[in-house]
């Protein structure tokens, strides 16, 4: 990487060392395009021993034109006669400018192994995006001094959203950046249903799942499966889900909205699906077979934290299990659910070392599949959580894909401190080979 010093001459010249230059595959004297970004000027290369091998000697006006800042250090790749200098990392942070500030100390965790990616780093909001002039404004992470200096920079050669980005820049950068915005789409879980039923592969982890119509269709899955959740298509955090039983007294419903959890026993299953609609009024819901994940009273399942690493690949960086409060019926940290690593759980449920092992390599491969899947359906994510269940018989199931920026801390519950670090390193690898620096 190289350090940018700024010329005492005038003109649009740029000077590497010489042996810089032949390894950049660079020629003394000869004229390239520059690009920063977006921006780009046209420069004569010149070489000087009196500089470092490390060092990038421009003239004020190859600075200004490409508005390049001087803090971070920066690769280079020549192509013929056109030389990149990057990358440019946006970080979308706050949706707001005045918030963004009170954000950068949450980033620190994007930019603590900065050696290993280098480029500038730029954090910047909703609110501070000039598209006609191509400029953002926000803090530029200085590798030196460890801090985010403020300014006005050029536009991200690719953008990692920590908040969802307005849709009208959302369309902007896509038309002048193209795919290079991570997590810039949503699904539903239906639409994420009908996709994996698509799959060969897939297919037989999935539980049935039906958009919930009408109540005969309802009542012949609940016939069917004895117990089945209501949940709406967009739903999160096991928040607005109801869990139904089939029971000799009539239709136990469990019910949980945010944070309260409620039970009801409806003699008349009339009475239950009349329930049903009204509390998910205004919603479109699906209806998914009950699975049998309960050990020792409690809900058992699976996250999955899939990563794309600085080659381009789909990583497992942590495979955790969660057991719900007693009495809930869903896992979710958010309700009141522990976290451990998935393979004390599976030990503690089977105490076979070799169907242990076994089940491990089962749910990492159907982990991995699942976001090639959704990779392959025209989205760009660089992490995903997988939810995966296990029912006492051992068979694994595909339960649900976190895809709205996945929380990294939670593996932290497990004891691995480090793991925030390691994810968030490899979200900036991957988004400089995005950029096109590998």
């Amino acid at each position: 990487m190289y350090q940018v010093n700024k010329g005492e001459g005038t003109g649009t010249a740029i000077t590497l060392h010489p042996s810089s230059a032949l390894k950049e595959g660079m020629e003394n004297g000869r004229v390239y395009t520059w690009e920063f970004g977006l921006q780009s000027c046209q420069g004569v290369l010149r070489t000087s021993d009196q500089i470092d091998e490390d060092q990038m000697v421009m003239s004020g006006e190859v600075l200004g034109i490409l508005m390049l800042p001087m803090e971070p250090h920066y690769e280079v790749k020549c192509e013929r006669d056109t030389v990149h200098i990057g990358p440019i990392i946006g970080i979308v942070a706050s949706s707001r400018l005045e918030g963004l500030q009170d954000m950068l100390h949450k980033l620190r965790r994007y930019v603590k192994n900065y050696e290993s990616f280098g480029g500038a780093v730029i954090a910047f909001s909703n609110e501070a995006v000039d598209v006609d002039k191509r400029l953002v404004a926000g803090y530029l992470f200085d590798p030196v001094k460890r801090e985010w200096t403020a300014g006005i920079y050029p536009f991200p050669q690719v953008i990692i959203k920590r908040v969802p980005l307005k849709k009208k820049w959302q369309k902007q950068f896509h038309q002048l950046i193209g795919d290079r915005i991570f997590h810039s789409g949503t699904f539903t879980k239906w639409e994420m249903y009908t996709w994996f039923q698509s799959s060969s592969f897939l297919k037989p982890y999935l539980p049935e799942t039906k958009i919930f119509q009408g109540s005969a269709a309802f009542l012949e899955m609940l016939e069917t499966h004895h117990c089945v959740y209501v949940k709406p298509v967009k739903g999160m955090q096991g928040k607005r889900v109801a869990k139904v039983l089939r029971t000799e007294k009539g239709m136990r419903v469990i019910y949980i909205h945010s944070e309260d959890k409620k039970e009801f026993l409806f003699p008349r299953s009339e009475d239950g699906l009349t329930f049903l609609k009204e509390v998910f009024a205004g919603s479109e819901v699906i209806v998914q077979q009950g699975l049998d994940l309960q050990y020792e009273g409690r809900v058992n399942d699976f996250r999955a934290v899939m990563v794309k690493n600085g080659e381009g690949s789909w990583e497992s960086f942590a495979l955790m299990g969660r057991t719900s409060q007693e009495g809930q019926i869903v896992s979710n940290r958010h309700q009141g659910g522990k976290i451990e690593p998935a393979v004390v759980m599976l030990e503690r449920m089977f105490k076979e070392k070799e169907k242990v092992s076994s089940l491990i390599g089962e749910i990492e491969e159907l982990a991995l599949r699942a976001s090639e899947v959704i990779e392959n359906c025209g989205f760009h994510y660089c992490k995903l959580g997988i939810d995966i269940g296990v029912d006492r018989h051992g068979r694994v199931w595909l339960i649900e894909i976190n895809h709205r920026n996945p929380n990294d801390f939670v593996a932290s519950f497990t004891g691995d401190k480090e793991l925030a670090n390691r994810i968030r390193t490899a979200n900036m690898l991957y988004a400089k080979r995005v950029a096109g620096f590998k």
